[in-house]
């Protein structure tokens, strides 16, 4: 240990010696905290469209042949000519469970992305005869407008 410590003091005496040491360190030193930042971290980052699958409370509004909104936040109750339902009425021939959060994101998943708009932060995807377009605020999604023979706008943000 003796020799250890002769030897660094002998190298430290000589300032060339000593500079390339304290370059050395240096070097060691921003190395590592190189290494640091750019290794991946095991963070789950959740994609918005993977956010939206899981929401439970949320408001629709259906026009075309017919024109209804939907509120859904524990229970469901739907607006139709200014009356208000927990059921669908007879008359409306709509399954609910296809405007569903889990629904609309099975057929985003089976569809391709036709176009991004940077502007206004959307995303529109082609599915069968459907054209569905998402748009996102701070990595959420806020709306979702689908477009059939009839138009889906779900709003989302509150």
């Amino acid at each position: 240990m003796k020799e250890v410590i002769a030897f660094i003091k002998k190298i430290w005496a000589n300032k060339r010696y000593r500079s390339l040491v304290i370059l050395g360190m240096y070097f060691i030193f921003f190395g590592l905290v190189f290494l640091y930042i750019y290794t991946p971290k095991n963070n789950v980052v959740l994609e918005p469209l993977d956010k939206f699958k899981n929401i439970t409370s949320y408001s629709y509004e259906i026009s075309g042949k017919d024109n209804f909104k939907v509120l859904v936040d524990g229970q469901t109750v739907i607006t139709y000519n200014d009356n208000t339902y927990t059921t669908l009425p007879d008359n409306l021939n709509y399954d609910l469970s296809l405007f569903e959060p889990i629904s609309i994101y099975n057929l985003i998943k089976r569809g391709t992305l036709e176009s991004t708009n940077y502007v206004e932060h959307s995303n529109t995807y082609l599915v069968d005869n459907y054209k569905i377009t998402t748009y996102e605020k701070n990595t959420l999604i806020t709306k979702i407008v689908m477009c059939a023979d009839y138009t889906l706008v779900m709003d989302l943000e509150k």
